[in-house]
């Protein structure tokens, strides 16, 4: 089968190369998806976009690259452009999955081609359309409205997404798992830990690093490591503020931006993963954490109740809870160790290959019957 992935950024071409990128879990999962079918036999293309026009691969790790500059309305002429790729491409199934005011396009030509456009939820926030963008969002959540109408099928990450998004589309919706690769046979030695506590994200406002740098001040005796590069979300007045927080900590370690295997290993050299997010969907990095062994301790965010009904860690609730969740799972070896073990578990029944595409292939045979 012919499948094509759509991307506004060429991250998860970056990904596939394994370098660092500043994007989140969303262009993660599409290169773990793209990578793991065309490994199973699908001819797999990748069509994203790249104002730069950097150099790039016409097939990478198995995955057909198509560059194209769809960015902005202002080059009309890159629409046309655009299409003609997927003409080319004639693909089965079409995949996006992230907000964009171009997803229309996608579910046009599908229609007109008789294919199938698959739209994959990357965050809860993204379920109502008319609350996805802040800036000029009369223009941009309209455009994505009408995209997220078109899709064939919306994939939900887990079962809150779904009852959230019903009200937006004519979609068949259906939930797909994450796809954690790789993952490990045993969880790491709580033993043989650098860091007590590590935060892991792209620092962006919704991320609020200011909470988890709060809790480093309170917390002093801990050792404390942030992995993430600002990104431009963040003013210069505000980053120049947290970046100043950040060098007066003396039990903090910060790590800037790491490749996808180096922050796999910097995860399994911690006890806990803290996660201070306001919204996500089903985070990558807590994925990563369960995969290696490591709980997470989350301020708010629980994807489907999975934390609390699987007991991976804990879910927090207020600035007090999480300092003392913290310390918990930090001292208690055996909570610790559970806790660990419950997320492999987890990942390993929930999240690994062959589960994710045996789930995913029925869906492609379904829907092109």
């Amino acid at each position: 089968m012919k499948i094509c992935f759509y991307s506004a950024t060429r991250s998860p071409l970056d990904i596939l190369e394994g370098r660092a990128t500043n994007r989140g879990g969303a262009e993660k999962q599409i290169a773990h998806l793209a990578l793991a079918l065309a490994e199973r036999g699908h001819q797999v293309y990748l069509l994203y976009s790249d104002p730069a026009n950097n150099e790039q691969p016409d097939k990478l790790r198995g995955i057909y690259c198509r560059r194209m500059s769809l960015t902005t309305w202002k080059h009309p002429g890159a629409i046309t452009t655009f299409w003609r790729h997927l003409k080319q491409i004639q693909p089965d199934i079409i995949y996006a999955r992230l907000p964009d005011d171009f997803l229309w396009l996608l579910g046009l030509f599908a229609r007109v081609h008789k294919v199938k456009f698959v739209y994959a939820l990357a965050n809860d926030a993204h379920c109502n359309p008319w609350k996805t963008y802040n800036y000029k969002a009369w223009f941009h959540n309209s455009f994505y409205a009408f995209g997220l109408y078109t899709a064939h099928v919306v994939l939900t990450q887990h079962a809150g997404q779904r009852a959230l998004v019903q009200p937006y589309t004519t979609g068949k919706l259906m939930y797909l798992p994450n796809l954690m690769p790789p993952i490990s046979e045993q969880p790491r030695d709580y033993r043989a830990t650098d860091f007590d506590a590590i935060w892991v994200a792209q620092v962006r406002p919704q991320k609020q690093l200011s909470i988890f740098l709060e809790l480093v001040e309170q917390l002093s005796e801990l050792r404390f490591a942030i992995v993430g590069a600002f990104t431009d979300t963040v003013d210069e007045q505000t980053q120049a503020q947290l970046k100043a927080r950040i060098q007066k900590l003396p039990n903090l370690t910060y790590l800037g931006l790491q490749k996808p295997k180096e922050t796999l290993c910097l995860l399994a050299h911690s006890k806990i993963l803290v996660n201070t997010s306001c919204d996500e969907g089903f985070p990558n990095t807590m994925l990563e954490a369960w995969s290696v062994g490591v709980p997470v301790v989350s301020l708010t965010v629980d994807p489907g109740g999975v934390i609390q009904r699987e007991g991976l860690g804990s879910v927090s609730g207020t600035f007090s809870q999480l300092m003392a969740d913290t310390k918990q799972l930090v001292h208690s070896y055996a909570l610790n160790s559970t806790c660990g073990a419950n997320g492999l578990h987890y990942v390993q029944k929930h999240h690994g290959l062959e589960i994710v595409m045996t789930t995913f292939e029925q869906l492609m045979n379904e829907q092109c019957a």
